[in-house]
């Protein structure tokens, strides 16, 4: 049984360190950026210009998104507030660099993912109600005995 014991705080020390080593580095505004025009780049098959363009946008966007989320930390509706002018301006600024086209599909695109956000959000809502509903039905049945 010793050895048992002693084997699981092994594995929890070397877990734990492990974890540690693993800490996720938190991302540059540019390098976000980065990835996100790589990933349009490929889907609205963006010119050299837009897409120096629309690098420099996000970057604007992330920064700022970032400075409110720090400035208004806990309070959701201030929050929401501050960043619709965020979003209007990268919206403005993502019309006037892509093309008719363009614009249309990442509207879409866009849509699309806000649609799979929510359903996710939903999803995660009611397995959260679910597990809430069955340990009060296991309390109750702990009562009942």
């Amino acid at each position: 049984m010793r050895k048992l014991i002693l084997g699981v705080w092994i594995a929890l020390f070397a877990f734990c360190a492990n974890a540690q080593e693993q800490e996720r580095t938190q991302k540059t505004p540019e390098e976000m950026a980065t990835w996100r025009v790589e990933r349009l780049k490929s889907k609205l098959a963006l010119n050299a210009t837009q897409e120096e363009a629309v690098k420099t946008a996000m970057v604007t966007k992330i920064t700022k998104a970032k400075e409110v989320r720090e400035k208004h930390a806990g309070d959701k509706m201030a929050m929401k507030t501050a960043m619709e002018p965020i979003k209007t301006e990268f919206q403005n600024t993502m019309k006037s660099t892509l093309t008719q086209e363009q614009f249309t599909k990442w509207t879409e695109m866009r849509e699309k993912r806000a649609e799979h956000v929510k359903h996710k959000k939903a999803a995660k809502q009611h397995m959260h109600h679910k597990e809430k509903h069955q340990k009060h039905e296991q309390k109750q049945n702990l009562e009942e005995k």
